[in-house]
């Protein structure tokens, strides 16, 4: 996954390095029923790195959270079997 996103900031680097140099931005036009976007082609790609970013970072807390969730579950059933081996040798 490191490797992704190195290879993505070296792509956004010579995309954004490359068009300034060249003093060419490109155009992207993006039409969708009657909605028309017009954008720089260095535009699209820091807004398309940012939401590759997000993706990533979104990702990142819901593994968390779901790590949260395992252990909290598998800390009951633990706990649970140890409280029922100890009252079944009380009696």
């Amino acid at each position: 996954m490191l490797y992704i996103l190195l290879l993505f900031l070296i792509l956004f680097a010579g995309i954004m390095f490359g068009s300034v140099l060249t003093e060419h931005q490109g155009y992207v036009l993006i039409q969708i029923d009657n909605y028309n976007i017009e954008t720089s082609i260095t535009s699209i790609v820091i807004m398309l790195v940012l939401l590759l970013a997000i993706l990533l970072i979104i990702e990142w807390i819901l593994k968390r959270i779901f790590n949260i969730i395992l252990y909290t579950q598998n800390w009951f059933i633990k706990y649970r079997h140890h409280y029922a081996k100890k009252e079944h040798k009380l009696h």
